[in-house]
């Protein structure tokens, strides 16, 4: 919970206002939160007067033409008064944040979840590693996977990688050669080339960017949703970029 203080005369800044009038009499107030968001900011501004806000035990004074704006996260519940002559304004807003996860050195368990990564990038791949259905890569991650896959560079080196050794096997070591080392290379492509291509993109520490389904915050229900069912926005642009002339 934290909150922060400053000056302007810039009311405009509240779009629905509540009027707290104070007339020396110390007046509750309830925090507000909205059950499908994680984050509220309550707005007081002092209109007119002088009024004194307290948060729990810790008091502040609001001049005339003085913003308080206090960050409240889902669940907190402060006791909030007010006390002084005048008038203020209170508005509160709602909103979901991403979670901010620090970037830190990659490790041997990064690399193991690169590895299943790497090997599951295909459709219906669901299907065959069950745990995809419960789980879902926040948008740091989708960014980084898709920009890897975009480059078509796990395809290019497995099937360069495999074209070389298989010429080298037909060349210099015989041709009974070529099978056991095409499977060799196929081996060394899945848990190593392909993972560490992925290593190198992706943000770290990797476990903390895939996301067990039921413990999502609000936030990422909400993007999840929108990844399931797209809005019709692209739908309206394509249409109106190819209006129905009617014709066959």
């Amino acid at each position: 919970m934290e909150y922060s203080l400053y000056s302007s005369r810039r009311e405009e800044r509240f779009g629905s206002k509540k009027n707290i009038i104070l007339s020396g009499q110390k007046k509750s107030i309830e925090p507000e939160h909205k059950e499908d968001h994680d984050k509220t900011t309550m707005g007081f501004f002092c209109a007119r007067g002088y009024a004194v806000l307290t948060i729990e035990k810790e008091s502040v004074m609001l001049k005339e033409g003085y913003h308080l704006l206090l960050d409240l996260e889902k669940g907190d519940s402060p006791e909030l008064a007010l006390l002084g002559e005048g008038e203020v304004l209170i508005e509160s807003v709602f909103y979901d944040d991403p979670e901010m996860i620090p970037e830190e050195k990659g490790t041997l368990d990064d690399f193991a979840a690169c590895i299943k990564i790497a090997n599951s990038r295909f459709r219906g791949s669901r299907l065959i590693f069950r745990e995809l259905k419960d789980i879902w890569y926040d948008r740091a991650l989708q960014k980084a996977v898709k920009k890897v896959e975009k480059t078509y560079i796990t395809f290019i080196a497995g099937l360069a990688g495999l074209a070389a050794l298989a010429f080298l096997a037909m060349e210099y070591w015989g041709k009974e050669m070529v099978i056991p080392v095409i499977i060799a290379w196929l081996l060394l492509d899945f848990l190593v080339i392909n993972p560490f291509i992925y290593f190198t993109a992706v943000p770290k520490p990797v476990k903390a960017h895939i996301k067990k389904i039921h413990d999502l915050s609000e936030y990422e229900k909400k993007v999840r949703e929108k990844e399931k069912n797209p809005s019709d926005e692209r739908a309206q642009k394509i249409l109106k970029k190819y209006k129905w002339t009617g014709r066959n």
